[in-house]
């Protein structure tokens, strides 16, 4: 019961993220907070519940229910599909560096950060270039999206590093997220 409170309460709010966006007029991939979510989710819980709960988020939206950004569904093999499966890799691949160690070194945080962009941003690419010219796919798919990934992943690593220098300080910090 407490892992499945876990993985839900990560999923509502990966929900909440994905209700920030930013539409950009010249690519039909909007600019969202999910990336941030499923970093700090991956960065801060275990690595079963981070991707149980990313998973979980993915079957809601893939099923239906309108729990992407601005409230949509997206088909599975839609354009922006790419990206979302991109962020299951991301919460797999995160968490495991995680669990390895690599959020105490600032060398390991910048392979997590790139390890995070890397699966969203590549595995988003190679399905956009179903649907666009693969000419045009780096232009429209990746490059707008760095600059933001780049903050996004920061913000994620400087607040996870915070919160659990400080939480490893009280009892219970193992006990609570999984680890």
């Amino acid at each position: 019961m407490k892992y499945l409170s876990k993985v839900i309460s990560a999923t509502f709010f990966l929900f909440l993220c994905a209700q920030v966006q930013c539409s950009l007029p010249f690519t039909p991939v909007p600019i969202t907070l999910q990336t941030f979510a499923v970093m700090l989710i991956s960065l801060l819980l275990a690595r079963g519940v981070a991707v149980g709960s990313v998973l979980l988020y993915l079957i809601l939206g893939f099923s239906g229910l309108p729990v992407f950004s601005q409230f949509s569904t997206a088909a599975i093999n839609g354009k922006t599909s790419g990206y979302l499966v991109g962020m299951l890799l991301s919460s797999f691949f995160v968490s495991t560096h995680v669990k390895n160690g690599k959020l105490e070194s600032w060398s390991g945080c910048f392979k997590i950060a790139l390890t995070n962009s890397l699966c969203v941003l590549g595995t988003g690419a190679l399905v956009l270039g179903f649907w666009l010219p693969w000419s045009q796919v780096f232009g429209l798919g990746v490059l707008p999206f760095i600059p933001g990934d780049i903050i996004k992943s920061s913000s994620a690593l400087f607040l996870a590093r915070a919160y659990r220098r400080r939480a490893q300080k009280t009892a219970g910090f193992d006990d609570f997220w999984g680890y």
